[in-house]
């Protein structure tokens, strides 16, 4: 069995589930743009702002929304779902730039997240979104669920909400409001490396298309 992966998605990887996004389960990522995967970072803890959130009315509420002392749904990380105020918002309402991976289940449930941000496995493994592989299982508000698909993709807008409890619940999917260095005191250190990771991320994305056109080139002169 590969490490982290439990009976429940052991058996999912054995009989095979449908791609979802023509992407099967696989030992690796699956990355859906046409350029390599970002390298693995240590930056960045933060949700997208349209990652939505329950409230106890019943009401989604978006985390670029949310305001201290929204009663939202939290988890403890084993299957026990409550719901608990909102005690802190790092980030006030923002546009800051950044590199997100979005996680896909089979169920096809999606959040966006950055990469240091920590998400609990249905192992209790508490492990960064970078370190996530395809096959992974994931806890969500309908109990364990495969790991799909992981994809890259840069937007605007950056946060998280802190509660007593140790995780919280956005796009059904459960994980962390931290990630392993962030200082939710200064969301500006975040910002900053948000900054340049993406710069990297699209260094790296023009050296790529420059090698691609090289070979062309080379390609049509070898004709």
């Amino acid at each position: 069995m590969p490490p982290g992966v439990d009976d429940y998605c052991q058996n999912k990887l054995m009989v095979g589930l449908p791609p979802i996004h023509g992407k099967l389960i696989g030992g690796s990522p699956a990355v859906s743009a046409s350029a390599p995967a970002p390298a693995p970072s240590t930056n960045g803890a933060c949700f997208h702002g349209d990652g939505t959130v329950l409230l106890e009315s019943g009401v989604l509420k978006r985390l670029s929304e949310l305001g201290l002392g929204d009663v939202i749904k939290t988890s403890d990380g084993q299957g026990r779902f409550l719901f608990n105020p909102v005690l802190a918002l790092p980030h006030a309402n923002n546009s800051e730039p950044a590199a997100f991976l979005t996680l896909t289940t089979e169920t096809d449930k999606k959040v966006d997240m950055t990469s240091d941000h920590i998400i609990p496995k249905c192992d209790q493994q508490e492990v960064a979104a970078d370190e996530l592989v395809v096959g992974d299982c994931l806890i969500t508000t309908d109990g364990k669920e495969v790991l799909m698909e992981i994809s890259s993709t840069a937007k605007a807008g950056v946060f998280t909400a802190i509660t007593q409890d140790k995780f919280i619940v956005v796009n059904d999917i459960v994980a962390s409001s931290f990630s392993k260095d962030s200082d939710p005191a200064k969301p500006e250190l975040d910002y900053n490396k948000y900054r340049l990771e993406l710069e990297e991320k699209y260094e790296r994305k023009l050296s790529y298309h420059a090698s691609k056109h090289q070979k062309r080139v080379r390609r049509a002169y070898a004709n």
